[in-house]
C-alpha cells in the first residue's frame, strides 16, 4: 500500500508503507478513539474546497460564520471517506515559510508537516493532483 503525505500546500512526498501493526490491547490509560476531522486554514477558501473535491472527491456538508467570535471567517466542513471530515477555515494570511537546507533541520522546528492519506494508486492520484 502506498501513502500520500500532503504538506500545507502541495504534495511533499510519496512512500511506500506496510500494513499497520495490531493494535495494543486496551488499557486503563489507553482510549479507544479515531480522528474525526482536522481543521485548516486557507487563504481561498472556494479554491481550497475545490482541490479537495477533485482530488480527494470531499462532500462539502456546509459552509457556516460564527458572527460572535469571528464575523469575516467563513467555514466549509467537508466530508471525506466514511467518518474524517475536513474543516477549511477561510481568511489565512499567506506567509512565508522559512527555507531549510534539509528535512532534519525542518524538523527542528516545532508546528505541522504533513497530513498522510493511503490510496489505491499512487500514480493515478499523482497525476489527477
Amino acid at each position: 500500500m502506498k501513502t500520500l503525505l500532503i504538506g500545507l500546500a502541495a504534495v511533499a512526498m510519496a512512500t511506500a508503507t506496510r500494513a499497520a501493526p495490531p493494535s495494543p490491547p486496551m488499557t486503563a490509560t489507553a482510549l479507544a478513539f479515531h480522528v474525526n476531522r482536522f481543521a485548516l486554514r486557507v487563504a481561498d477558501l472556494p479554491r481550497a474546497v475545490r482541490f479537495w473535491q477533485d482530488a480527494f472527491g470531499a462532500a462539502q456538508e456546509r459552509r457556516s460564520q460564527v458572527p460572535n467570535i469571528a464575523p469575516d471567517v467563513e467555514i466549509a466542513f467537508l466530508h471525506l471517506n466514511g467518518e474524517f471530515h475536513i474543516e477549511l477555515v477561510g481568511g489565512g494570511e499567506l506567509a512565508p515559510q522559512p527555507i531549510t537546507p534539509d528535512i532534519a533541520s525542518d524538523y527542528r522546528r516545532a508546528g505541522y508537516r504533513h497530513i498522510a492519506f493511503n490510496v489505491s494508486d499512487l500514480d493515478a492520484t499523482l497525476a489527477r493532483l
